[in-house]
């Protein structure tokens, strides 16, 4: 199972708004200049975390470092998330990323490219 790292999660989480895991992860992967970012990839896919019992899944974005382990700015144990299962659909590289910024598309990435196929987050706005 890939795990996330609580404390690089922790410290992109400083810059992170709530409820803007799409924004927070690619802003992290294009601006943090943190050195284990430089081979990360943005992902969108479902998260799924536990609250007062009750597993639930939301369509989610975070960052795959190249050794495997997970950043999450959003969803890190600093912000009360410390158990997060993840499933990614899709990967981009930071210069996908960085055209879709400034290209001016909107977040989730996965809308544009397959559709909504009732993954959208329930924060996104139509």
């Amino acid at each position: 199972m890939t795990t996330m790292d609580p404390n690089l999660s922790d410290q992109l989480g400083r810059r992170a708004l709530p409820q803007n895991c799409y924004r927070n992860a690619a802003m992290a992967l294009l601006t943090s200049g943190r050195p284990e970012l430089e081979q990360a990839v943005y992902v969108e896919g479902i998260a799924v975390r536990q609250i007062d019992g009750i597993l639930l899944p939301a369509h989610h974005g975070w960052l795959d470092l190249a050794d495997g382990r997970i950043a999450d700015p959003t969803w890190c144990p600093s912000t009360g998330h410390p158990g997060v299962a993840y499933f990614p659909i899709q990967r981009w590289t930071p210069s996908e990323v960085q055209w879709a910024v400034v290209s001016h598309q909107t977040f989730p990435l996965l809308d544009h490219q397959y559709g909504n196929f009732g993954l959208r987050h329930p924060q996104t706005k139509e």
